[in-house]
């Protein structure tokens, strides 16, 4: 349905009247949109407009400059009506940072929110992350509700001694994961092995806190060789900008031709941890994977070949 405008046509010849010009004025504002600096505080963005709004209406335009940046949900009332949520234009709630100081923002009333048409700032200002010595992090690829790459590397890795060492090592950027946005972090290995009576370790690390720490173990009577698998290890926030909870899943499989002496005699390995965090996100902050070994020589062994980091909305 079109939009429902108060101004009617002036005919050819005919001289408009001041509610005329009145009425199409107020069309020209409700749906080209107004502008002002909004004002307000704790998320909560307060607009004058002109006089004429006094109602809200579906498709009205409003467009203002931003005086903070968000820090969760955020909402807008204008000339006093009632706030509203604000919302993304797929009508999901806000992310921190999706607004951001000095930013002119672009919403339309859709007749129960707020939505933002205009670019949000967490896509525009999102950055390539900062790749760590075996990364090569590419642009961050945004679109709501979508997987969005953020890193990637083809540099293999191996792990042969009892030093912890980085499997992966990038910066998340200030305000990715919001208050529900998850990163995850994708390894591959092409080779994985354990001498007798020893340990490896991942480590899943996110800002200065330790999230999950999956253990394969080897007891003194075996040995693993020759195994191949991969690894997924999540960091997500649950519900505030303030706290997270990770998950680190490794699954390793003999493929058909390695020797596997312990395991309770199985061709597969798997182990899940979780843990929580509570880094502030809206800050930079250091996303680490690594692996140790508990001990040298033998079987022990392994090589990543290849891990992709994506942002999930």
């Amino acid at each position: 349905m079109a939009t429902a405008f108060s101004s009617t046509t002036v005919l050819a010849g005919s001289s408009a009247t001041a509610v005329q010009y009145n009425s199409a004025r107020y069309d020209i504002l409700a749906n080209a949109g107004d502008f002002a600096v909004a004002t307000g505080g704790g998320n909560n963005y307060a607009l004058s407009v002109d006089a004429q709004i006094s109602a809200y209406s579906r498709g009205q335009v409003f467009k203002f400059q931003a005086p903070f940046t968000n820090t969760s949900t955020a909402t807008l009332a204008v000339n006093g009506l009632a706030a509203k949520n604000i919302v993304k234009n797929s009508g999901a709630t806000l992310d921190a940072g999706d607004i951001s100081t000095n930013e002119v923002v672009v919403v339309v009333f859709d007749n129960t929110n707020m939505a933002v048409v205009s670019q949000l700032a967490t896509t525009a200002n999102k950055s390539a992350l900062i790749g760590g010595p075996v990364s090569d992090a590419s642009s961050l690829h945004t679109h709501a509700n979508l997987l969005q790459k953020i890193a990637s590397t083809t540099t293999a890795v191996t792990i042969s001694n009892t030093t912890e060492t980085s499997l992966v090592a990038v910066t998340v950027p200030a305000n990715t994961l919001g208050t529900n946005n998850a990163v995850i972090a994708k390894l591959f290995f092409s080779t994985f092995g354990m001498a007798n009576n020893s340990t490896f370790t991942f480590r899943l690390k996110y800002g200065g806190s330790t999230v999950c720490s999956p253990t394969f173990s080897v007891p003194n009577s075996g040995a693993i060789a020759g195994m191949k698998g991969e690894a997924e290890f999540k960091i997500q926030a649950a519900g505030a900008v303030g706290s997270q909870q990770g998950t680190g899943h490794v699954f390793l499989n003999t493929g058909g031709t390695a020797t596997v002496y312990s395991l309770s005699g199985a061709s597969f390995a798997v182990d899940d941890q979780t843990g929580t965090a509570a880094e502030t996100s809206t800050n930079d902050l250091p996303l680490y994977v690594s692996g140790q070994y508990s001990g040298a020589g033998g079987a022990s062994s392994m090589t990543m070949y290849n891990y992709i980091i994506y942002r999930v909305s």
